[in-house]
């Protein structure tokens, strides 16, 4: 995306919201004995992690009595140390609803120690857990060998059979007991161990929904909420919003296949477009981005489907039956809001083909629009999209006034509304659509819409003023190569 990356620590503030919002439910679901340790995924950067790590697992338990005055900053651990999280990395061991029981083995013991750089954060960990589970380690820094982990992933309920048959669900952390026996059965924190993942992962989906979305856009009721606008006119300013938000968030709730990441990256065609993508609008990356194997239909579809199962689960928990009336519409209204916010963020400034017959001398380009990037020739060919259409002497216009060098200011807020958090729908522009290009034909030309006076304009201010801002961009950057 054009311009330079902006650094924000929204994000930052978002997390230890969410972070101190679990403690507090945590604390007060669980005795402060109970033998169960609930751990927190967040993609966030922690001193001590290695750099390839996915993130960090904070311990979100209560601590025991005897521990009360440690510091709860130190209490994390690397994702994919010892037995504790790296099983996040694998679809199929975060799905499964039987606990999982490894043996803390030397390899394990080494694996935790050696990914957790920080000697501090290792030893307060180890005593919060030798104090919770009844163990001795062998040392004051390092998980105890010959002792049994019991874990499962922090992952809801399943609202959906395609879920169970693909095995993508929203994983939030892990909760697990600590043993010396193989087979506790008698152990009551074992036995209810799946019905500690389920429920505390409703409420952690909550949670997080919460923070990372922001209240702007998860109301307390179906009526007026971006979820009721979302199937009632899914390219709306608020569905298209609420869509953004999902995709730079798909990572905090599937991190063992984050494939929104690389639909941006084949989408804009180069790592630091998408870097600088997620730093615009305040969200940060995958820590590890692995290319997956699939082709580009089955990203966008993988991505689609995800968007779906989140907003199903959240329209589940928050809402209840009001949801319920219209799950069929629900994919086909997704994949249409995915589609125009593709365009929205990866699309390239494009000119409206004039018609053969214009004459030479009228030939200069008189409208632009964001059109499909290359790597995404597909897209709004067979499913809708709404891409608002500009004057380009307006565009020209605009970047010409008095107030250019710090025009894209104006636009700010319209791309902040994407950003971590609580945020509004702003927009800011008095360049108004002469146009909605809908979809496009086999070719690509564009196919413009024939309801542009029926009140869309007033449905998606916020919609055009981002576009107007991002044709501006190339406007401003074209000028500049020029001028060299």
């Amino acid at each position: 995306m054009d311009g330079q990356p902006v650094v924000h620590d929204a994000i930052t503030r978002v997390a230890a919201g969410e972070r101190d919002a679990m403690r507090d439910f945590v604390e007060d679901l669980l005795p402060a004995d109970a033998r169960v340790s609930v751990y927190l995924f967040q993609p966030v950067e922690a001193p001590g992690l290695r750099a390839a790590s996915p993130g960090a697992l904070f311990d979100v338990g209560p601590i025991p009595a005897p521990l009360a005055r440690t510091d709860r900053d130190l209490l994390y651990q690397c994702a994919e140390a010892g037995r504790t999280g790296s099983f996040l990395q694998s679809a199929e061991d975060c799905t499964q609803r039987v606990p999982q029981t490894t043996l803390i083995d030397r390899d394990a013991y080494d694996s935790y120690r050696a990914f957790n750089g920080d000697a501090a954060v290792r030893t307060a960990q180890i005593a919060v857990e030798a104090a919770r589970h009844g163990f001795d380690p062998q040392t004051a820094d390092g998980p105890p060998m010959g002792w049994h982990i019991h874990h499962l992933a922090l992952a809801p309920s399943v609202h959906s059979f395609s879920a169970v048959h693909t095995g993508r669900i929203p994983v939030l952390g892990t909760v697990f007991t600590v043993t010396r026996q193989a087979s506790p059965g008698a152990l009551r924190e074992y036995s209810n161990l799946v019905d500690y993942a389920i429920f505390i992962a409703e409420e952690a989906l909550e949670i997080r929904a919460t923070h990372l979305l922001g209240g702007g856009h998860l109301g307390p009721a179906f009526a007026g909420s971006a979820l009721e606008k979302l199937l009632d006119d899914p390219a709306c300013d608020e569905a298209v919003q609420l869509v953004v938000k999902l995709i730079f968030a798909h990572h905090w709730f599937f991190p063992y296949d984050p494939v929104a990441h690389p639909l941006l990256a084949r989408a804009l065609g180069d790592a630091r477009g998408v870097a600088s993508l997620y730093a615009r609008h305040g969200w940060t990356p995958p820590r590890r981005c692995v290319a997956p194997a699939y082709d580009d239909a089955t990203i966008h579809a993988l991505v689609t489907d995800d968007l779906v199962t989140l907003i199903r689960h959240l329209g589940w928990y928050r809402l209840g039956k009001d949801f319920r009336p219209r799950p069929e519409q629900l994919a086909d209204r997704v994949a249409r809001a995915l589609n125009t916010a593709l365009l929205l963020l990866c699309g390239e400034p494009a000119d409206v083909p004039l018609p053969r017959s214009t004459p030479t001398y009228m030939r200069r380009a008189r409208t632009r629009y964001l059109a499909p990037p290359a790597a995404l020739t597909d897209l709004g060919r067979t499913e809708s999209v709404l891409a608002p259409v500009f004057s380009a002497p307006g565009v020209r216009q605009l970047v010409r006034t008095e107030r250019s060098h710090g025009m894209l200011e104006r636009f700010a807020q319209s791309f902040a509304v994407c950003g971590p958090g609580f945020t509004e729908g702003h927009a800011r522009t008095h360049l108004k659509p002469s146009g909605f290009v809908e979809s496009f034909e086999r070719s690509g030309l564009p196919r413009f819409s024939s309801k542009r006076e029926s009140g869309v304009r007033e449905r998606t201010r916020w919609l055009c003023s981002y576009a107007v801002a991002r044709l501006a961009e190339s406007t401003m950057r074209d000028r500049a190569e020029h001028d060299q």
